[in-house]
């Protein structure tokens, strides 16, 4: 009752304050009324914890619930995207828009509680109010970067290998490919015909139109010169003689009409010998690039032909002739596998002196090009396709495979390993009966029998190194799982249940062994004596987690109705997942979300 009376207390305030200032933006801790700012703050830092009826009685008032000035400042970070790119669908996958993101879809939930002023701020930057999908922002923000590329180049006709936006080559073609499978939305086809944008039929009428074109310089040029030799024709008219080219290496892709045409005024079909000249007068430009810069390698924007036709030797220096590779080993062109090498060779290097002057392998992300070498060292071990001789050569560093997190568990590993040396040359090969004295280097002891098969080369060279015993009889072990349950016992009797917390301070090792037991095959014996306890299985706790969430849901709903769950919340994050992964439940999951208005 007297939370009650405080509530109408404070909204008596909050709504004088309105009445002289006009707004309810109550600064924090304001000297004249500290209780009400901090009942304003509390309000609009936990919204979904007010009953219905008192959000609707501040809804009804004009309150917002965002915080203005974070409000304000968001707002200009959207001014400032929409200058930046033309358009304000801010991007769901990118770190630094994230909070941008939220916020934006944020404005779109709660329209009807954002005040006039604020609407119209959001309607000068072209806001759109839908609630759209990732896939449509996505497809927004491409959209407006191609308004973009077609003010800059007058058409929408952008080359798949667009060095300033890669990607806006490839979802120029997914929209013509979309369009011929009739998947592409009328809406979608509307907004791109206002553009100009060039379908697929579109390209090939002005690809038609190109050959032509060329086709009548070629039939003037004979006519006016009395010959179509492609080499005196090159060096008259460089343009068209690249395209006699491009007719003689295409030949057996033309159509039967084309062939026609061209052998009408005589056109010399001579593949070979052109390839082989082709080949030649190519050589020798890379014999002047080397002369020049010292080396063979060759750049696009140096000189893109050279390049395309080096890379193309490069990729087929199987199929090429000997002689041809010989010319070119002879310039001090490097295969693609040795080239590899070296460069594999040469981070290996740069890793081996780094440990050596670190005493680590954390390399920070500053130094990009080491840094993203180890991350694909990574990936292709993950892949399978990382050679095992390379793999070793890391691991004799102690290298780390899954990342900076794993770095932690390498380091405790090592701490531990020193503590089990220095308690076995105390106790020699009888060690593991003094084990019973120093719970947690036993349980580290069971951990690494246990784990063999899944340990690094790493760490199994040194544990042999100390003539680490692998095997241990069956009675010991048996002996240790009995003493570990009588301490689950001890536990349960403390506290009433035996979901020990992964951080238990008091017996660390416990909360070990119980994760352990969650997760390997027991006898029926034991999991007798664990169910006889009340144990708790992994499947049961994220059974009993997904219940609790359920449970949250309708309480919410209960409490608040129709009122939208805020996007920043557990509750929220979990609703989304559940609609997300739905086809992946079980058919009893499914109908729970259904009966409660989830899905």
């Amino acid at each position: 009752m007297n939370d009650l009376i405080g509530w109408k207390e404070n909204f008596r305030k909050l709504k004088a304050y309105y009445k002289k200032y006009r707004n309810f933006n109550v600064p924090s801790q304001w000297s004249k009324d500290k209780q009400l700012s901090t009942w304003v703050e509390n309000i609009r830092k936990h919204p979904n914890r007010l009953p219905g009826n008192q959000y609707n009685a501040l809804v009804k008032i004009g309150f917002s619930f965002q915080d203005p000035s974070d409000w304000n400042s968001q707002f200009y970070r959207l001014e400032e995207f929409y200058k930046q790119h033309g358009h304000s669908y801010v991007p769901s996958d990118q770190k630094k828009y994230e909070s941008l993101f939220d916020w934006s879809h944020n404005q779109r939930q709660a329209k009807s509680l954002l005040t006039a002023t604020q609407i119209k701020k959001l309607d000068s930057l072209q806001f759109d109010w839908n609630a759209l999908t990732d896939k449509d922002i996505k497809w927004e923000q491409m959209y407006q970067e191609l308004i973009t590329f077609k003010k800059k180049y007058g058409h929408t006709k952008v080359p798949q290998e667009f060095k300033e936006n890669k990607s806006l080559g490839a979802w120029v073609s997914n929209q013509r490919s979309n369009k011929t499978k009739k998947i592409l939305s009328a809406e979608r086809i509307r907004k791109l015909n206002k553009i100009g944008f060039l379908w697929k039929e579109d390209i090939l009428r002005m690809r038609e139109e190109a050959w032509e074109k060329r086709y009548t310089e070629l039939v003037r040029y004979k006519k006016a010169h009395g010959h179509i030799d492609r080499i005196k024709v090159r060096h008259d008219h460089y343009e068209l003689g690249l395209w006699i080219e491009t007719q003689i290496v295409r030949q057996d892709l033309l159509s039967p009409d084309r062939k026609k045409k061209l052998n009408a005024i005589g056109f010399q079909w001579v593949k070979e010998d052109y390839a082989e000249e082709r080949w030649n007068e190519m050589y020798t430009k890379l014999q002047v690039y080397k002369k020049k810069h010292g080396h063979c390698r060759v750049k696009k924007h140096d000189d893109f032909k050279l390049a395309v036709w080096l890379q193309r030797n490069k990729r087929d220096h199987e199929k090429i002739d000997k002689d041809k590779k010989k010319k070119l080993e002879h310039l001090g062109v490097k295969w693609p596998y040795e080239l590899f090498r070296e460069i594999w060779e040469t981070r290996y290097r740069e890793l081996k002196t780094f440990k050596k002057v670190y005493k680590h392998l954390l390399v920070p992300k500053n130094d990009a090009i080491l840094y993203e070498w180890i991350q694909t060292q990574k990936k292709l071990k993950l892949e399978n396709r990382l050679s095992k001789a390379r793999e070793e050569k890391l691991e004799t560093l102690g290298f780390i495979w899954t990342g900076e997190a794993e770095a932690t568990k390498l380091k405790a590993w090592e701490t531990m390993y020193k503590k089990f040396k220095a308690f076995k040359e105390k106790y020699g090969s009888k060690y593991h009966i003094k084990l019973k004295e120093n719970p947690d280097l036993e349980e580290w002891v069971r951990l690494q029998i246990h784990s063999k098969d899944k340990l690094s080369s790493y760490k199994r060279g040194k544990l042999n190194a100390i003539h680490f015993l692998w095997n241990r009889d069956g009675y010991y072990w048996d002996e240790l799982w009995e003493r570990k349950y009588e301490q689950l016992i001890a536990f349960k009797t403390k506290y009433g249940h035996c979901d020990v917390p992964q951080k238990y301070p008091a017996n660390q090792s416990l909360a070990s062994w119980v994760n352990g037991q969650r997760t390997k095959k027991l006898s029926s014996d034991k999991k007798k004596k664990l169910n006889e306890l009340g144990f708790s299985w992994r499947n049961e706790i994220k059974q009993n987690r997904w219940n609790q969430s359920v449970k949250e849901f309708t309480e919410f709903k209960k409490k608040n109705k129709n009122l939208p769950i805020l996007h920043h919340t557990p509750l929220y994050s979990w609703v989304y997942q559940q609609k997300k992964n739905f086809n992946k439940l079980s058919a009893e999951k499914k109908k729970i979300l259904k009966q409660t208005g989830i899905v």
